[in-house]
């Protein structure tokens, strides 16, 4: 009994971090993991034992139950892997390979192929560039150096470290190319950047370098998926 009243207060304490905006298509369905468990068992196997004084077969009640739960994980199942089937074009190659959504579905594959296409061939070898505000990955893939120690500038990690520190690493080593990759962030409800947060890095980006080329839509226009590349204006 100590045991099963532990793992509901553990279960109900994980539920409570959902009013801090988290959504099961993030990381909330780890959050109501354990309240499921607990419900299944309950439907399973407690109720029955509650109600078999009133139940003709709690057998058959529990019978109904398990397959009804079982249903439920077939739909979530096959679900699932409907959507994994729609993850089949390639991003980089060889031991980079990455499986994207197809194009039909989502653009954001061919956008990054396109995006590693044109640094591959229009960069010069020592050739640095930060990605701005998320996209680390681009570096990795096209085996860029970032002359930042910033890898990522969400609005958590902007709030906690400001603009000035980000803007001061920039001026002291300032990389040949910006690369803006688009990506929103409704769950710290500051959204876009350079529009809802990072208004001075934006300026200072725009202020000192050039759009030399685009892929997709323009980033943080909320028209979808997009990579811009922007060169550093000649002294």
């Amino acid at each position: 009994v100590l045991g099963q009243f532990v793992l509901v207060v553990f279960a109900l304490v994980l539920l409570l971090k959902m009013v801090l905006n988290t959504h099961v298509y993030h990381y909330g369905f780890a959050l109501a993991l354990p309240s499921t468990l607990i419900l299944v068992a309950f439907l399973i196997y407690e109720l029955p034992l509650r109600l078999q004084l009133l139940l003709e077969s709690p057998q058959f009640y529990r019978s109904v139950m398990m397959t009804l739960v079982l249903v439920f994980v077939g739909y979530h199942a096959w679900f699932a892997n409907m959507i994994y089937e729609l993850k089949n074009y390639p991003v980089s190659s060889d031991r980079d390979l990455v499986i994207d959504y197809n194009r039909d579905f989502n653009n954001r594959g061919e956008v990054m192929n396109l995006a590693l296409n044109y640094i591959d061939n229009n960069f010069q070898p020592e050739a640095t560039f930060a990605t701005f505000p998320d996209g680390i990955m681009l570096n990795y893939l096209a085996r860029r150096k970032s002359s930042i120690a910033d890898i990522t500038l969400n609005p958590g990690v902007w709030i906690l470290v400001g603009d000035d520190a980000v803007l001061e690493r920039l001026r002291n080593d300032t990389p040949d190319y910006i690369v803006y990759m688009d990506r929103e962030f409704p769950y710290f409800g500051l959204n876009k950047f350079g529009k809802d947060f990072a208004q001075k890095i934006d300026g200072w980006i725009k202020k000192h370098y050039t759009v030399q080329e685009q892929f997709g839509a323009i980033p943080f226009s909320g028209k979808g998926f997009g990579i811009q590349i922007l060169k550093k204006k000649l002294s």
